[in-house]
């Protein structure tokens, strides 16, 4: 197994479909994120964050460039794929809208998590599910594995598991999409802005659950994150992004406590 689980060359991306009138996001960046750690991904807003989740998970093309992604087993080539296939090789992503059903129970949101077709069909996938009830046991057993492993032994969400989703704090619904990010066997988890928007309580919460996935399952997390407490807490590494170009790299602290980064982020 090599020492990364992503590494991007020479990425370019420009606003356009025409590259040679457009201006560039990204011209050629380069950069690689080790294997087993958490990586906190950070920039000033239009940096191209989010852009580049999207180009990695394959919902945005680029111009040209290598994403090289290894699983444990192969290094892929993630631009020649689409989007629908990556679940399969064992990259989750968790949006920044929640992408919870909130008309569906807690433990059906997990259940879904756990079907190969989830985020394509999921109707579909529930018209299947009533044809394999016995797998459907399985997957009980692992939701309830899974929120005791992350929220304890009679935790609320297990305890509550047949209440709908709807009744879920925005902050809860969070904690419940990294849940249901478990139900398959990711090798690759990218968040993004996890704790946006959350009470500061679930706040810490993500947190500890973000470092608990990571520490556990040797699970390797990027996170897109404007909070330097929660990179702080959870990373071990962190990438500055300024004007699509890779500013800084390194340890939390160097980076937070770099003189352009604050002044290029929070303007002091």
């Amino acid at each position: 197994m090599s020492k990364y689980i992503l590494k991007i060359n020479d990425l370019t991306k420009s606003f356009t479909s025409d590259k040679d009138k457009s201006p560039l996001l990204f011209d050629s960046l380069t950069i690689e994120f080790p294997a087993g750690a958490v990586i906190g991904l950070m920039g000033t807003n239009g940096a191209g964050k989010t852009t580049l989740f999207n180009i990695i998970s394959r919902l945005v093309d680029c111009d040209k460039g290598n994403i090289w992604y290894d699983n444990g087993d192969k290094q892929i080539d993630l631009l020649k794929l689409k989007a629908n296939v990556l679940k399969g090789i064992g990259i989750g992503r968790l949006f920044q809208d929640n992408h919870i059903f909130a008309d569906m129970t807690i433990l059906d949101n997990l259940l879904i998590g756990g079907e190969d077709s989830f985020g394509e069909t999921p109707f579909i996938t529930l018209f299947k599910r009533k044809k394999h009830k016995e797998k459907e046991k399985i997957r009980v057993a692992k939701a309830k594995m899974i929120l005791t492993e992350l929220f304890g032994k009679d935790n609320y969400f297990w305890q509550n598991r047949n209440n709908y989703a709807s009744e879920l704090s925005y902050g809860q619904q969070r904690l419940l999409g990294i849940a249901r990010l478990l139900m398959s066997d990711h090798k690759l988890l990218l968040l993004d802005e996890p704790t946006a928007g959350v009470h500061p309580e679930i706040r810490e919460m993500i947190c500890e659950v973000i470092r608990k996935i990571n520490t556990s399952k040797g699970v390797s997390i990027i996170i897109i994150e404007h909070n330097f407490k929660v990179i702080e807490v959870t990373a071990d590494e962190c990438c500055f992004i300024d004007q699509g170009e890779i500013a800084a790299v390194g340890p939390p602290e160097d980076i937070i406590g770099n003189p352009i980064v604050r002044k290029k982020y929070i303007g002091i």
